[in-house]
């Protein structure tokens, strides 16, 4: 019996620093859209947005699942994300926010180092960054990204110091 929807701040998820925002939030605003008008009365759907021209707003209000993942795949081709390469999210956790940082700092001359001897030209370190959610539990957490067709090769050249985390394509980079 839910004849009216509404979405607010449609478009928040958009500007996360995840490859896979723009799915997230075409998905949530289609699933969430599809619950109006079910019944017998019509249904309609206000959505609030920033971006009302955004591909995946636009794409959601639409219903165009097609025209959704043109524009996806155009996008994670042009910058090289998933399904066109792989990632390698590494991730250090230390009660010091310098420590952190100097870690990052150094495994990214290791990793740099390590991709020139092997020849691994296709392999891209990307980082040191703060995560997104910088500190958890007492903890700052930093991050490395290896982004190429086989950044785990990478990781075949070197051991890693220990507390670092590895994660093989990663479902989320948050």
């Amino acid at each position: 019996r839910v004849t009216l929807v509404g979405v607010v701040l449609a478009d928040t998820g958009i500007h996360f620093p995840d490859f896979r925002s723009g799915e997230r939030t075409f998905q949530l605003v289609s699933q969430v859209s599809g619950r109006a008008g079910r019944g017998e009365a019509p249904g309609q759907v206000i959505v609030q947005t920033y971006y009302p021209g955004h591909y995946a707003i636009r794409a959601a209000a639409a219903h165009d699942y097609a025209s959704f993942y043109e524009k996806e795949m155009d996008y994670r081709r042009r910058h090289r994300y998933p399904p066109f390469s792989r990632l390698v999210r590494l991730v250090y956790a230390h009660p010091s926010a310098q420590r952190c940082r100097e870690a990052g700092e150094g495994l990214r001359q290791r990793l740099v180092a390590a991709r020139d001897s092997a020849g691994l030209a296709g392999v891209e370190v990307i980082g040191p960054t703060p995560c997104f959610v910088s500190r958890l539990r007492g903890r700052f957490r930093w991050q490395l990204l290896l982004r190429g067709t086989d950044p785990t090769a990478l990781l075949e050249h070197l051991s890693l110091p220990q507390g670092w985390v590895v994660d093989v394509d990663p479902v989320q980079l948050l």
